[in-house]
């Protein structure tokens, strides 16, 4: 892959591209070994890999819940290429469709920014200065741990609390009707365990340091990225132990050619969680459907091998 040639300073500058529906091939990258195994989980194994790649948001006192988007999902991609950054932003687009999320056509406001450097901490620190909107700067120990990071990829997001239904609250933490969005728990007719709340992501910036994109290609970096806008993943955690794209840095060319069976089943189960769970009822059901597709009541020999095709 190669490498930008300044740090990213000004969109204009750049190469941008906007997710659109038809997807670009990938560009050359090299050679790339695809792994296939065959080994199942069993359900403590499944339990652990979720609980490790997983970042569930606060809800206040001890709860959490998953946030995953619900608005419509705009990507840009800038500092690659131009069809190396097509591609990134129509892989990205493509997954988002196959979970049934609503995907802004060219020329939307962006609310994912993936963005490609050889400089990440200066960038970075460009970003905190001229674009605010990219960054959250009211958490600052956040912040200095993104700038400070040696990742190949490093995120940083925002979320917001909105009511059961998906309305948003106001300042004053009442639904723009008036109605209050209370933030406790409460039992849906004794059979499981729900919020008065959803959390919800509401925009993603993602910087790429090129420097260390060495032996990967577009079509595992675009995969990568796509795991990692569409759910609120542990920067830190990887996932030890299970197949998965987010094996690629350092693994490069010895990591999965694309999403896995696991990936792809953490992210439909996510999404098919009940948006208004407490965290702990969304991790069971996200459990379950990456037991239903790599558990060890499976059988086969490629459960857990890389498909880069398609969600």
């Amino acid at each position: 892959m190669r490498r930008s040639r300044a740090a990213f300073l000004a969109f204009s500058a750049l190469s941008v591209a906007t997710a659109g529906r038809s997807q670009t091939p990938p560009p050359e990258g090299g050679d790339q070994e695809i792994i296939v195994e065959g080994h199942t989980l069993d359900a403590k194994e499944i339990a652990q890999a979720v609980r490790t790649i997983s970042h569930p948001e606060s809800t206040g006192g001890f709860d959490s819940q998953y946030p995953r988007w619900t608005d419509r999902v705009c990507v840009l991609v800038a500092g690659f290429p131009l069809e190396g950054a097509q591609f990134i932003a129509d892989r990205v687009g493509q997954v988002a469709r196959g979970l049934k999320l609503d995907v802004g056509e060219p020329g939307c406001t962006p609310n994912v920014f993936i963005l490609a450097t050889n400089d990440p901490t200066k960038l970075i620190a460009t970003l905190r200065l001229k674009r605010h909107s990219l960054v959250d700067g009211k958490d600052v120990p956040v912040l200095r741990q993104v700038q400070e990071s040696h990742d190949a990829v490093r995120w940083i997001g925002a979320t917001s609390m909105r009511g059961s239904e998906g309305e948003p609250p106001t300042l004053n933490g009442f639904a723009a009707d008036g109605r209050a969005i209370p933030q406790t728990n409460s039992y849906n007719g004794g059979s499981r365990l729900v919020a008065a709340t959803r959390m919800v992501l509401s925009r993603e910036t993602i910087v790429v340091d090129t420097t260390q994109t060495d032996g990967v290609n577009f079509g595992q970096l675009a995969d990568y990225l796509a795991f990692v806008t569409l759910a609120q993943l542990n920067p830190h955690a990887g996932a030890p132990g299970v197949n998965s794209i987010l094996s690629l840095f350092p693994r490069g060319n010895h990591a999965p050619a694309g999403l896995t069976a696991f990936d792809k089943a953490y992210l439909k189960g996510l999404y098919k969680s009940t948006v208004n769970a407490v965290g702990t009822v969304q991790q069971s059901q996200i459990e379950t459907s990456v037991s239903d597709a790599v558990g060890t009541k499976k059988h086969g020999t490629d459960r857990q091998g890389a498909d880069p095709q398609g969600q």
